[in-house]
């Protein structure tokens, strides 16, 4: 459970570190669902797979051990059961498990999408009631809401099927051993029926249950990396600072035809000049491009990589001590 742990509260370090280095452009694969998703559901996966997944080795150790003692109890009898568990339910339970870690893939996919409409119509609340999008929002979100319950439901199908054989499996396996035993000419006694209804238990809980989990969740833990590595895999942003990274103690922008230059307040007490100061400058609203090309490159690769334009020729200046107002309209960002 600590080693789960420590994966997880290291996977939303990572998790939130890559989130802002993102851009946030329309050409970026990732949404806030995605990552709020990610940061709170996925990384789950780490501790239940730390705690299941080291029965897969201890199970059948322990299996082996209760078959040597049940052959020394009831002979053949107990051989023929343990054979029907281990042939018969344990692949039944095996293959139900799988079935529901690809339902949880899929309903990962669509809580992402919930998650991230849902974030859009609260953040832009002001905006979708200026325009009356309400309704629209609230269809989207119902449809995308009863797609998920639907695959939840098939899910929950999935897992009362296999909870069903895991408590059917002990008496339909105790059963046949008895019988076996007493056509083999054996006789039955309290010592024999409660020791191997003991056994019995024991592996059943072992091999259909821990053993399921432990797959469960190594196959959700393995949708989780997945899902996680993709994420960590996106492009970032490409900023100037990756080159001067000692010079801390000022802030730099992207500037891609134009100057952009921040004066320290130090500066600005020995001289009367501008805090900030823009001179025909043209930025656009994308991060994927790298800063080691010049104009010309960039330009050239506007037809595979359109860029979009948020300040075109702008100059301006503002000065120490008075209040400087940006206009624009809605969205424009």
């Amino acid at each position: 459970w600590r080693r789960g742990m420590q994966l997880r509260i290291a996977a939303v370090a990572s998790i939130y570190s890559k989130s802002t280095r993102l851009p946030s452009t329309a050409s970026s694969s990732t949404s806030s669902g995605q990552v709020m998703n990610l940061a709170s559901n996925d990384v789950e996966r780490f501790l239940l797979a730390s705690i299941f997944l080291f029965y897969l080795f201890w199970a059948p150790a322990q299996s082996i051990a209760i078959l040597g003692v049940g052959w020394s109890i009831l002979g053949p009898a107990f051989a023929a059961g343990f054979a029907l568990l281990m042939v018969v339910v344990v692949p039944l339970q095996s293959r139900f498990t799988r079935e529901f870690a690809k339902r949880r893939s899929r309903i990962a996919a669509i809580t992402d999408k919930r998650v991230t409409l849902v974030s859009q119509a609260v953040y832009g609340a002001r905006v979708m009631k200026m325009n009356g999008w309400e309704n629209q929002f609230e269809e989207r979100i119902k449809a995308i809401r009863k797609e998920e319950m639907k695959e939840i439901w098939k899910a929950n199908r999935m897992k009362a099927l296999d909870e069903t054989l895991f408590f059917s499996a002990n008496i339909v396996v105790s059963a046949a051993i008895f019988i076996i035993h007493v056509f083999l000419g054996g006789t039955l006694t309290p010592r024999t029926v409660f020791t191997t209804l003991s056994l019995i238990n024991v592996v059943q809980l072992e091999m259909t249950k821990h053993v399921s989990l432990a797959v469960m969740s190594g196959s959700e833990c393995y949708v989780s990396i997945k899902r996680i590595q993709k994420f960590l895999e996106s492009p970032e942003i490409h900023s100037s600072t990756e080159e001067n990274a000692e010079a801390t103690s000022r802030e730099q922008i992207l500037n891609l035809t134009g100057e952009i230059e921040y004066r320290s307040s130090k500066v600005i007490s020995e001289m009367d000049g501008p805090l900030l100061s823009l001179s025909n400058v043209s930025s656009y609203w994308n991060g994927l491009h790298s800063n080691k090309k010049n104009n010309n490159t960039l330009h050239e690769d506007e037809s595979s990589d359109p860029l979009v334009c948020a300040l075109d020729n702008v100059t301006m200046e503002a000065k120490r001590g008075k209040l400087t107002c940006i206009i624009g309209t809605v969205g424009s960002g």
